[in-house]
């Protein structure tokens, strides 16, 4: 072999081992980065989900502000009965939407009597934020007929609400003053079929709700009236009343019908309890208590995420 091809292959393996040791520089400096870039994201990650939920709470704070403060219309669904398909049917499609119901006790319809919920369905709805009302029966003896019902409720262990449930043609307004000496707060009257059942007025003492039937001639027209007066109406669904009577196409027409109105923000469901205050408190004014505790806790909120942004670009700089 001659000097001149010596040379060359030389010359041929020493650039192998520079392009050897160029490729090894170059994939040891990507195992670097990527070793870099995995630490920076692990110490990212955290914190992103902190912030994530820091702006969830902001959002949910400032939801509750608008639903306080924003005048919208009301509804409220009230099941005159509790037939087992309550839990069974009804209740899985308004946890869905985010709904609560509330449930009307009387003689024969109670947590764990045949053909009603059980105890521990019960006791699910509750928890899940449901409420409950009495059924004015049209007893003898008023006085006596409250005393019976607190008494059987506290043997069921069940903490009594202060709401009576009127069926239609038993309400009389001369009744308020028995209701206000044993503590009633809320009166859900079943109106005839062309009355309104709109409240409009915040009120003193009892808060009178109308109601009327899911399945009578007018329920889409007073959603309609609820919505422009910005009033207050319930509506009844039962497995055994005609008028009342639970029929799921319609029910979901009904709820979407409800999302149609929250959506452009005219309308708000919500228990008994929710709905009075919200009015009392759109109506009256927005107290400086309400502003005041909106104004803390955002504040708090936008503190605590202008921490965590902090460090985030703490991080960004230190892997720069």
């Amino acid at each position: 072999m001659n000097r001149t091809k010596i040379l060359i292959l030389a010359i041929a393996g020493c650039l192998l081992v520079i392009l050897g040791i160029f490729c090894w520089k170059i994939n040891d400096r990507d195992s670097q980065l990527e070793r870099k870039y995995e630490k920076w994201q692990n110490e990212r990650r955290n914190l992103e989900v902190e912030y994530r939920n820091i702006e969830s709470e902001i959002e949910k704070v400032d939801a509750e502000f608008y639903k306080k403060t924003s005048p919208s219309a009301t509804v409220q669904i009230v099941f005159t009965d509790l037939d087992e398909r309550v839990y069974s049917q009804v209740y899985p499609i308004m946890e869905k939407r985010g709904y609560v119901g509330i449930l009307v006790f009387s003689e024969t319809q109670l947590p764990g009597a045949e053909g009603c919920i059980t105890m521990k369905q019960y006791e699910e709805l509750m928890k899940n934020g449901w409420s409950t009302c009495v059924q004015w029966e049209e007893p003898d003896d008023e006085a006596k007929w409250w005393k019976n019902w607190k008494s059987k409720l506290k043997e069921l262990n069940i903490e009594i609400e202060e709401s009576v449930y009127f069926p239609k043609d038993t309400y009389e307004s001369g009744m308020d003053i028995f209701l206000e000496e044993v503590g009633i707060k809320n009166v859900i009257i079943e109106k005839a079929d062309r009355e309104s059942p709109l409240q409009v007025k915040s009120e003193e003492g009892i808060w009178h709700i109308g109601a009327m039937g899911c399945m009578t001639t007018q329920p889409k027209k007073w959603l309609k009236e609820a919505v422009a007066q910005k009033a207050n109406v319930a509506y009844l669904v039962s497995f055994t009343l005609e008028h009342q009577i639970y029929e799921e196409s319609t029910f979901q027409r009904m709820l979407n019908s409800f999302e149609e109105c929250e959506k452009a923000k005219e309308l708000l469901v919500f228990d008994l309890d929710g709905a009075k205050k919200y009015r009392e408190t759109y109506l009256e004014g927005i107290s400086q208590a309400v502003k005041d505790e909106y104004e803390e806790n955002r504040g708090n909120l936008l503190k605590e995420l202008g921490a965590v942004e902090q460090k985030l670009e703490e991080i960004d700089a230190k892997y720069q």
